[in-house]
């Protein structure tokens, strides 16, 4: 009997030492946390020169076990360099602005969430130089063409002519000279292969008039035997001028087309047009009432003029095609660059002290800086506001170039060359 319940016990201890082993909770293994790979592929790379004071500086990193990453960044002139940000959700980080021609050292330390840190290494870059780099010892007006590979420029004296300089191979190639002279009103095709220009030659002779050049050495096309400041239809079929010939007392803005020479009045008065991005407007100066031009834009057919401004030297539209930056003098505030849309409205102020507007098509507006007669240099802004930057502390007659990466001037009868 006794046995019979000292079996009965040991059964039960049995089951229930089985019940629970099969219920005990099995041991996780240990998950193995492997820190980023560190942080590779600059942007600028290592070592490059010429870097813009706005760059945007970015990297590679990837983590083994797919983690998100933040990162630390270090920037500074000297080496270490100081940490300017910290957790930083993606590999870009854009400084507000930097000094010129001067070395920047910098690193990025790469972070998963779990605490692991990763390190990066030091690369180095140089910025450009303030002052910029002579391109040509002679010449005046640069002007970008629309590709942005060459610039465009005028001679005089000895020099006299059109000329073109082309970034890629830093070679300069004389497109016309003196048998043809030019009024400083030239303008580039909208595919960059031609350029129109003002004969400056006597009126009634075969050097005044309007013509084209290729940039093939072939000679010049002459269009027609009067007018000045052509302008270029945006698809290329011809080109619109304005007309002061006293002698057959005919004014205005005419369009002249390429194909069959025909010529289409488009207004009573004006100079110096400029299309849109969209080609449906043209803006102008126009003589005003007082010794000042107005600034005005029609419709690229002609019709309803529409007065802006009543004081205007220089102008550019934006990219867009829907507003006109311009400059004019103001005996209280000096000169003074002003943004106003082309179906009218009241200008608004953008800069004081400032002349020459030339925007880019990312919306930065290069310009001359003044302080009454006295030239202050080349500067660039953001369209939408912020802090200008002195390019250079001499020069004039800025242009950018349509990306604005590059800022071309002109200074003591050379032309100038800043990396931006």
């Amino acid at each position: 009997m006794k046995a019979d319940r000292f079996f009965s016990y040991f059964i039960l201890a049995t089951v229930i030492l089985v019940i629970s082993c099969a219920t005990k909770t099995p041991v996780e293994p240990e998950i193995i946390n492997n820190p980023p790979g560190a942080p590779s592929n600059p942007t600028p790379y290592d070592g490059l020169a010429n870097v813009s004071m706005f760059p945007v500086l970015s990297w590679t990193a990837v983590d083994p076990d797919g983690d998100s990453l933040i990162y630390d960044v270090y920037l500074g002139d000297a080496n270490p360099p100081p940490l300017v940000v910290e957790n930083v959700g993606s590999a870009l980080y854009s400084p507000l602005s930097l000094s010129p021609n001067t070395i920047y050292y910098w690193k990025v330390d790469a972070k998963d969430g779990t605490g692991e840190v990763t390190e990066g290494p030091t690369w180095t870059f140089a910025t450009s130089s303030i002052s910029g780099v002579q391109i040509s010892s002679f010449g005046s007006l640069p002007r970008w063409s629309p590709d942005g590979d060459k610039v465009l420029f005028g001679g005089q004296g000895v020099n006299v002519g059109l000329w073109v300089y082309y970034r890629l191979s830093g070679n300069t190639e004389q497109i016309t000279d003196d048998t043809h002279p030019h009024r400083w009103d030239y303008k580039w095709s909208p595919q960059s292969d031609q350029i129109a220009f003002g004969g400056a030659g006597p009126t009634s002779t075969i050097q005044a008039g309007i013509f084209t050049v290729a940039l093939d050495g072939s000679q010049p096309v002459w269009w027609h035997s009067t007018g000045h400041s052509p302008c270029w239809i945006p698809d290329g079929t011809g080109i619109v001028f304005a007309e002061e010939d006293n002698q057959s007392a005919t004014y205005g803005l005419f369009q002249l087309n390429f194909v069959d020479t025909s010529l289409v009045q488009l207004t009573g008065s004006g100079i110096e047009s400029q299309f849109n991005s969209t080609g449906t407007r043209i803006a102008f100066r126009n003589p005003g009432s007082s010794q000042a031009y107005d600034l005005k834009s029609v419709s690229a057919s002609g019709g309803l003029e529409i007065t802006l401004a009543d004081n205007c030297l220089h102008f550019k539209w934006t990219s867009d095609g829907t507003t006109l930056v311009y400059d004019y003098m103001s005996y209280s505030m000096g000169m003074t660059i002003c943004s106003v849309s082309a179906s009218g409205g009241v200008p608004v102020t953008l800069l004081t002290g400032a002349a020459e507007p030339s925007l880019s098509s990312t919306g930065i507006l290069a310009f001359h800086g003044m302080s009454g007669t006295e030239s202050l240099g080349v500067y660039t802004v953001s369209l939408y506001g912020g802090i200008a930057t002195n390019r250079s502390a001499n020069g004039s007659q800025p242009d950018i170039s349509p990306d604005g990466s590059l800022l071309v001037y002109s200074f003591n009868d050379s032309i100038w060359l800043v990396y931006l």
